[in-house]
């Protein structure tokens, strides 16, 4: 019976928070006028940056390969349970181009706030490299 009465209990409530998806929508875009080479990759993520001196902690990540001309729309998909409210986050941008850094945004970080609707807009600057 008390077997019965434990696995009763354990049933009734999980051992840990439901996970609920949820999406971070935006554009990267640059000002320089010239088109991307086929073998551009833009890679965009969600980052904890809440520790100062150590590395940000990647929470979600779109990589979009070929992208064309800007506008380029990404679409970060996290988990909400990765996203702690006594923490802060921001998003990375940056494209290389035949597997060097061609553009990232200025500030290596654009804070986030989860509680915004709409689109971002990162933008990205030149570091020499595009062809």
């Amino acid at each position: 019976m008390l077997l019965l009465w434990m696995c009763a209990a354990g049933c009734a409530s999980p051992p840990f928070a439901p996970r609920t998806a949820a999406v971070i929508q935006g554009n990267v875009v640059y000002r320089e006028r010239l088109a991307l080479p086929p073998d551009a990759i833009v890679h965009v993520r969600l980052v904890d940056i809440s520790r100062p001196g150590a590395p940000a902690r990647t929470v979600g990540e779109h990589v979009i390969r070929n992208p064309g001309a800007p506008p380029i729309p990404f679409a970060i998909r996290y988990e909400g349970v990765d996203i702690q409210p006594d923490r802060s986050y921001a998003i990375q941008a940056f494209i290389t181009v035949d597997g060097k850094l061609g553009f990232t945004n200025p500030q290596l970080h654009t804070p986030v706030d989860f509680d915004r609707d709409g689109l971002l807009e990162i933008t990205v600057e030149r570091t020499g490299n595009p062809r």
